[in-house]
C-alpha cells in the first residue's frame, strides 16, 4: 500500500523510473484542467497510474495545451458565476467590510484560496497595481 503524506494530492511525482521532478497539482487558468505545474513554470497534464491511480505527469511528454472547447466552456462559467455575484478569479470587487483593506477598493480578483483557518480568501490587485490579501466576505462583486 503507498505511503500517505502531507503533500498528498497536492504534489505529483514524474513517472520516470530514475526521475526526481516533481510538480504543483493546480487548476489551469484557461480551460480549468487539473495540472502539474513544475517549479521551473512548465505545465504538463495529470493522468492515474498503476493499481491505486496515483496522480502523476511524464516530463518527456503529455505537456499541457488546453482544448479550445474546453476553454470556451470555462469562460462561460466564469462569465455566469461573476454575473451572479460570486467572487472567482477574474471578477471586478469592491471592498464593503474589514479594517485591514480600505473601504471602496476595487480591484479585479488574482488568487482565491484558504486561510489558516479554512475561510475563504482572495487576493485582489487595484487599478494602480497594489496587492491586497482580505477575506472573501469583505468584498462584493462591483457592478459592471
Amino acid at each position: 500500500m503507498p505511503t500517505i503524506t502531507k503533500l498528498d494530492g497536492v504534489w505529483a511525482p514524474c513517472a520516470g523510473n530514475n526521475h526526481t521532478d516533481g510538480g504543483e497539482i493546480v487548476k489551469c487558468d484557461g480551460c480549468a484542467a487539473q495540472i502539474a505545474k513544475r517549479p521551473d513554470g512548465k505545465l504538463f497534464d495529470v493522468k492515474g497510474f498503476g493499481y491505486y491511480h496515483a496522480r502523476k505527469f511524464t516530463c518527456w511528454n503529455m505537456a499541457h495545451t488546453c482544448d479550445p472547447a474546453a476553454v470556451a466552456r470555462y469562460a462561460a462559467e466564469k462569465a455566469a458565476a461573476i454575473a451572479s455575484g460570486e467572487v472567482v478569479k477574474g471578477a471586478r470587487v469592491v471592498v464593503v467590510r474589514g479594517r485591514k483593506v480600505p473601504k471602496g477598493t476595487t480591484g479585479v480578483v488574482f488568487w482565491t484560496g484558504l486561510d489558516a483557518y479554512d475561510k475563504p480568501k482572495i487576493g485582489l490587485r487595484d487599478d494602480a497595481g497594489t496587492t491586497h490579501w482580505t477575506a472573501a466576505s469583505n468584498v462584493d462583486v462591483a457592478a459592471p
